[in-house]
């Protein structure tokens, strides 16, 4: 037999014998479930590559939609209040799917913002003297702006990719091999699998685009605060500066947070920065400085070094959507559906020029850290 036909023959058998699918998306934080929703609904077939990993910035996160915050560049605005405009519809699909409903934590947020007109300023300040716990707050804003439980929305994405059908394999990708006819991926566990397309959603691990993006750590605490940032005009509210956040949960907690350190994928909390973080939000919140926690831990965000995130593609086959730093969880559902729209050819809802992927090019300088094996 001529050799060049026994290896023909033997690839043959292996194409045969390696799992296909026409799509996989790897990573399993809400970028990724929402990814693989979205191209499931247009009636791919879907594999999601989900290896828990502890920090997954999905879990960690506050769970803000804020698309009007005035620290997010202002590349990001569009992006933002598109998918905040999503947001009823996807919440609706994921309880229709996975019978999990997700409800608003809060409807309004008292945001820090020296730039904003007076008028806005005052109209806040007034607001904020009708709040007993609060501090004498000066020129913050209030914004129309909901928050949710984002343990709560992942769980419910879960749900709904599982009700759909998506195949979930519990590994990571270690290398990805395009060829003429497809992409092999190589995962954790020794198995192989073909897919037509494949889309990095894998945060702060992701490898598709060199040193694009990194881990940016953030410290932050779950405190018993009862009701006081319930108000009767609008339920809880919010209150954020640049330094810290304070996000009331409907069971009585309040999210705090957080640090942003770049020391890559470490995930130790300690006591000074926490206390920190408690003593600042203590400045807008007296209590808070003698608020019981009811428990503390460190997350990683994906940031990249403009803070916008990475959507598009590297190839006609290869995709990622990454990046997303802090506003993971604002920018799912506007992110799910711009990829799904460019793997079927249509013309994204909003301009993705800002987020094209190798706009920092190849090799450039930025922090590398060594990934967890």
């Amino acid at each position: 037999m001529c050799l060049s036909n026994h290896y023909a023959r033997n690839a043959a058998l292996y194409n045969r014998n390696m799992k296909q699918y026409e799509v996989a998306v790897g990573g399993g934080g809400i970028i990724g479930l929402s990814v693989a929703l979205a191209l499931k609904q247009r009636g791919m077939d879907v594999v999601l590559i989900d290896e828990p990993r502890a920090g997954m910035a999905s879990l960690a996160a506050a769970g803000m939609l804020a698309a009007d915050d005035p620290e997010n560049p202002p590349e990001l605005h569009a992006l933002s209040l598109h998918s905040v405009a999503l947001y009823p519809e996807y919440l609706d699909h994921l309880e229709m799917l996975g019978g999990q409903r997700v409800v608003w934590e809060t409807s309004a947020t008292l945001q820090k913002h020296v730039h904003a007109p007076i008028a806005d300023r005052v109209s806040a300040h007034r607001f904020t003297r009708s709040v007993p716990a609060l501090s004498a707050l000066e020129d913050f804003v209030l914004l129309q702006e909901h928050s949710l439980d984002p343990r709560k929305l992942h769980a419910a994405a879960q749900s709904a990719v599982d009700a759909a059908g998506v195949k979930r394999i519990a590994a990571s990708v270690r290398a990805t091999d395009e060829l003429p006819h497809g992409i092999t991926i190589t995962l954790s566990n020794g198995d192989k699998i073909e897919v037509q397309r494949y889309v990095d959603c894998t945060g702060a691990w992701m490898r598709s685009v060199p040193q694009a993006v990194t881990p940016r750590k953030g410290q932050m605490m779950r405190v018993r605060l009862g009701d006081m940032l319930h108000t009767e005009r609008f339920g809880n509210v919010v209150l954020r500066t640049p330094e810290i956040y304070v996000v009331p949960r409907l069971d009585g907690s309040a999210i705090i947070g957080a640090t942003v350190e770049d020391i890559g994928f470490d995930l130790s909390t300690h006591e000074d920065a926490l206390e920190r973080v408690q003593q600042t939000a203590a400045e807008l919140v007296p209590a808070i400085a003698h608020a019981p926690r009811i428990e503390q831990w460190a997350g990683l965000r994906p940031g990249t070094r403009d803070d916008l995130p990475l959507i598009g593609a590297l190839t006609e086959r290869h995709f990622v959507a990454g990046g997303h730093f802090r506003n993971g969880i604002l920018l799912a559902p506007a992110t799910a559906e711009a990829v799904a729209d460019l793997i079927f050819g249509n013309a994204p809802q909003v301009d993705l020029s800002a987020f094209q992927p190798l706009r920092f090019g190849l090799g450039e300088p930025h922090p590398v850290f060594a990934q967890p094996s």
